[in-house]
């Protein structure tokens, strides 16, 4: 068996840990205000603390195209338990794999099967405050207890894949549903038998368009892409959640009832559409399209597509174990550029910093970046970790 463990690399990003201007310090202001019970940070568009220029170090890298336990395929999701063992989910291989910290192989959970505890198509994974690994299916529900033994699969009634579990046993998470009024996502409490308890957001969905085949028969199709607006939701501890829909530069904090305590907002000037912008996304779904023998006009692929007004402001929501919250920020998909920008509030709300890094990481804990990291050539994954120089310095409050 080769060793996990490969030598240390340094990705030199930049020399500065940090650029922070004095003047800045004294003149930045955020607006605090209570609106119908709830606490509202109203944060100026530039960080207090200017810009984040971390330095890299990588620490562990895991993965060995020649050891079979070390080899991952559309590895979709990183954890880590109270001690910091690691674990993947390796979807293409139906499993997880349980690392500990140093990168040494511990144990395989689950095997490609239709019993329980086996999976099919593997989507996500949680693990709670009590160690129990928690792995999505979509609607069905696999729980393990922290030595990975089997506890129960449960069949869900509601399609899920982002999620949490609550102190209660809740899950947490965002279904997508049709009714009367049309499509929604919508923010949700679940029981382990995906029954819902408690709605805790709306937000509207793309339609489904009519398009007419050459033979003559209708088909109906969401047309899905990088504009569109997402739900985003990220645990900050089992008790409490940040969710934030994208048409505004709006986070929302909630306790497991759904209470919310704290509004986070930032000015920031809505990007429009280009014309440009939205062809290259027409062209990449009609590309898809024809690859299926589907022929669409451009008329139904712009009506389907069903463009916003402006761009989506974030992508993704991440917390770190101190609290803080990482928002990367949206591009233009004309943009090839590598790496992320994120946006860094501390846990009163107040927007400390802006950060650039080369990828957009899985998990952020204890002053170390986890990735997950895909080769163009193989397919196979490597889940690194890089140490953050000087993390203990990154300020916080205001």
């Amino acid at each position: 068996m080769k060793p996990a463990m490969q030598n240390t690399v340094l990705i030199a990003i930049a020399c500065v840990f940090l650029i922070s201007c004095s003047s800045q310090e004294q003149e930045w202001e955020a607006v605090r205000e209570t609106v119908n019970g709830v606490l509202v940070i109203r944060n100026p568009e530039e960080p207090r603390f200017g810009q984040l220029n971390p330095e890299l170090e990588e620490n562990l890298s895991i993965g060995d195209d020649a050891d079979e336990r070390f080899q991952f395929y559309q590895a979709y999701s990183i954890a880590l338990d109270s001690e910091e063992n690691i674990y993947v989910l390796d979807s293409g291989n139906c499993r997880v794999q349980k690392f500990n910290k140093n990168g040494g192989y511990v144990k395989t959970i689950g095997r490609k099967g239709q019993g329980p505890g086996e999976f099919v198509n593997p989507l996500a994974l949680y693990i709670d405050g009590h160690d129990n690994l928690y792995v999505s299916e979509g609607r069905k529900m696999h729980v393990f207890d922290r030595s990975g033994e089997l506890r129960k699969s449960h069949v869900l009634e509601n399609n899920i894949r982002d999620f949490f579990v609550d102190e209660d046993g809740h899950i947490i998470t965002f279904c997508m549903i049709t009714d009367d009024e049309g499509s929604k996502k919508i923010i949700v409490k679940l029981d382990m038998e995906g029954k819902i308890i408690q709605t805790f957001a709306e937000y509207t969905d793309v339609e489904a368009v009519r398009n007419q085949t050459e033979g003559g028969s209708v088909m109906t199709f969401k047309a899905y892409h990088q504009y569109n607006y997402w739900v985003y939701l990220h645990p900050v501890n089992t008790e409490r959640f940040v969710y934030a829909y994208p048409s505004d530069y709006r986070l929302n904090l909630a306790d497991s009832e759904g209470m919310p305590f704290l509004r986070i907002e930032k000015e920031e000037a809505p990007s429009p559409i280009t014309r440009e912008e939205k062809d290259f996304i027409m062209s990449g779904i009609e590309r898809r399209a024809r690859q299926r023998q589907i022929k669409l006009t451009e008329d139904v692929l712009e009506a389907a597509c069903q463009f916003p007004s402006h761009r989506p402001f974030f992508h993704l929501i991440l917390v770190d174990d101190a609290g803080r919250i990482y928002v990367r920020t949206a591009r233009s998909v004309l943009d090839r550029s590598s790496g992320a920008s994120f946006d860094i509030f501390d846990e009163q709300g107040y927007y400390l910093y802006r950060m650039d890094l080369p990828f957009s990481p899985e998990i952020i804990h204890n002053g170390n970046l986890y990735d997950a990291s895909t080769s163009e050539e193989t397919g196979y994954v490597r889940i690194k970790r890089y140490a953050v120089k000087g993390w203990d310095r990154i300020k916080t409050g205001t």
